[in-house]
């Protein structure tokens, strides 16, 4: 089985939450992506705070967008790149490809 998915870069958000609303926005008041804080915390001598973008699923408005090749909300609203679609196969070497060179 071939489709897409949303992929995060977690060291690119910035807790923003611009993905939180272009989803509520666009799914009349239903939100399907939320962005969680840890920290802060020290690590390595650094005090840290990290932004982690989950999604509880994507719409059905954004299912068939991601079919049809079309941007889906969130994504598109993204100031830092952090969330972008990415193609998966199922193959795990191919996919793991794909997830190592940041590439579609």
């Amino acid at each position: 089985m071939n489709g897409k998915t949303v992929l995060v870069e977690l060291n690119r958000c910035t807790g923003c939450h611009a993905c939180e609303i272009a989803c509520k926005m666009e799914n009349d008041g239903n939100q399907y992506i939320n962005v969680a804080k840890w920290g802060p915390e020290v690590l390595g001598g650094e005090m840290k705070t990290f932004y982690i973008p989950f999604m509880s699923g994507p719409s059905d408005d954004c299912r068939e967008r991601l079919s049809s090749g079309l941007e889906i909300p969130c994504v598109s609203a993204c100031p830092t790149i952090a969330l972008r679609v990415a193609k998966f196969s199922n193959d795990a070497a191919s996919d793991k490809a794909v997830l190592y060179k940041g590439g579609m």
